[in-house]
């Protein structure tokens, strides 16, 4: 499942700030919107979706 994030948030030890999109399994979606950390995304939202690069961490 495709998630749009709501705020910054490290997933698989990777940095990410809002508007970034990840793709994780339906159980961690759950988790991540329920605590508010991020939003599902439509198909039609995925397509019109830029494609970031994940902030570096540590710098």
């Amino acid at each position: 499942m495709t998630l749009k994030l709501l705020c910054p948030h490290i997933h698989a030890g990777v940095a990410y700030g809002p508007g970034d999109c990840i793709e994780v399994d339906a159980a961690a979606a759950r988790w991540l919107i329920e605590l508010g950390v991020a939003e599902a995304i439509t198909s039609t939202k995925t397509a019109q979706a830029k494609d970031r690069t994940p902030h570096q961490k540590g710098n």
